[in-house]
């Protein structure tokens, strides 16, 4: 099993279906999720956002300039207890890449600590 999963758009759409259902409930980071795009093609979506879970945080970077994910679904992430990274920047993130890789580490870092006190 991964540490960690890092999803970005359409990706980041599947890892809230993944979080979701229970599939996943480890620390994870959404770049620009495209979950409102997938919910209009599906007609539907996961019944819930993702929350995090037993300490694993969900990460989500919204771009403020993104045509694919409004508004609207950042704040549905914020209310579903997830931290949202509101950047200025378009959907491909380019101009964020320092902010996420350093939640990243962190994310990672704080990942090893856990599973070294867990004895694994």
């Amino acid at each position: 099993q991964p540490d960690a999963i890092v999803a970005f758009s359409w990706g980041g759409g599947v890892a809230c279906w993944l979080l979701a259902s229970g599939r996943w409930s480890g620390p994870t980071l959404l770049l620009a999720p495209a979950l409102s795009a997938m919910r209009s093609i599906a007609c539907g979506g996961p019944r819930r956002l993702p929350e995090p879970h037993d300490g694993a945080p969900v990460h989500v970077f919204h771009a403020m300039h993104d045509a694919f994910c409004p508004d609207s679904q950042a704040h549905e992430f914020e209310l579903a207890g997830c931290k949202v990274h509101r950047c200025n920047d378009d959907h491909i993130l380019c101009r964020s890449v320092r902010e996420i890789s350093q939640t990243l580490r962190q994310v990672l870092e704080a990942q090893a600590q856990q599973t070294m006190g867990a004895g694994r």
